[in-house]
């Protein structure tokens, strides 16, 4: 019979997992050690392990480091023809191993060890501020230990670690990459579906003007404008200009104005997005439209009859980040 301490014990004899033992021995006795500690390791299932993690009332932070920590000794344990409890669901030594629905990598890093890895929510201490007031850390953490390294990657969104995770385990990028390398990489993985997307709202734009040009029919465009680009423009402002909510509002209004100015005096408008785009980045740099008076009345009456509403209810999602 071999107990959990002990086998512990020897893995920190090991050479290269000394120094991660040694780090790893307040966190494995606070979560571990006290419950688990005297049972034969034969009989510590990944249920047990589970469930130990649930029920302990220790910090997060210190939850995880005990994780990564019996993740590597259960591995190295195997090595050593030692192993824990084989956890539910995997095959049998003799079994015949079934494919895999999604195959490792073939850039995953070769010749390293890797744990599981884990997301936690960050709660601790960051120390008091000025005013002696206690600060707390308020953000999502994915950490990796590879090779008794770790590697950690921080992020307000959870889902943000979970991507980072998966991506490290599969080789997609290296632990080290910056957030600026990983914020790119996402930024650009539905670059596909973003080109599209310019070329059909385009190419639609493109069939109303003409429309409108063999009818002088505006409703069709109005319609559009309600509907679809006012609710765009509301986003751009307050997402990427950073503009409050009643600045979005008049910059928004103003902007289909001018565009509507311009497709009534005849001017091919190519692309109405882009446009509108293009004159809020010269409002955002003027701090106004100073040529909008020059809107012939009949547009202004037109956009001052569009209903807005739904505009605010857009600036406000967009500002909270939850699209």
């Amino acid at each position: 019979m071999i107990t959990l301490k002990q086998i512990f014990k020897v893995f920190g004899h090991d050479p290269k997992w000394v120094r991660f033992a040694i780090a790893s021995i307040a966190p494995m006795t606070a979560v571990f050690f006290r419950k688990l500690g005297d049972r034969d390791i034969t009989t510590i299932t990944d249920f047990d392990i589970q469930q130990q993690l649930a029920m302990s009332e220790q910090p997060e932070d210190r939850k995880v480091k005990a994780r990564a920590c019996i993740d590597h000794l259960r591995t190295w344990a195997a090595e050593q023809g030692k192993p824990f409890a084989m956890p539910a669901g995997e095959q049998k030594p003799n079994a015949e191993p079934e494919p895999k629905a999604e195959p490792p990598s073939n850039d995953a890093p070769k010749g390293e060890k890797l744990s599981a890895g884990t997301v936690y929510h960050d709660n601790g201490s960051k120390g008091y501020n000025a005013s002696g007031q206690r600060v707390f850390h308020d953000c999502w953490r994915a950490e990796i230990f590879i090779s008794g390294q770790r590697y950690r990657h921080r992020s307000k969104d959870r889902e943000d670690c979970e991507a980072w995770l998966r991506a490290v385990k599969k080789g997609k990028i290296k632990p080290t990459d910056n957030k600026a390398d990983w914020w790119r990489m996402e930024q650009h993985k539905d670059d596909n579906a973003r080109i599209d997307e310019i070329i059909v709202s385009a190419a639609e734009e493109s069939v109303m003007l003409y429309d409108y040009h063999q009818t002088g029919d505006l409703s069709a465009i109005n319609d559009y404008m309600v509907k679809r680009l006012l609710p765009h423009m509301a986003y751009y402002c307050a997402h990427t200009l950073r503009f409050g909510r009643d600045r979005t509002i008049t910059a928004s209004r103003q902007a289909a104005a001018l565009l509507l100015t311009r497709i009534t005096a005849g001017k091919p408008v190519m692309n109405f997005t882009a446009t509108c785009k293009r004159m809020l980045r010269v409002n955002k740099q003027r701090g106004n439209f100073f040529y909008y008076e020059n809107a012939p009345e009949p547009v202004k009456l037109l956009v001052n009859g569009m209903n807005l509403d739904g505009l605010a209810e857009v600036w406000k999602v967009a500002k909270d980040r939850r699209i």
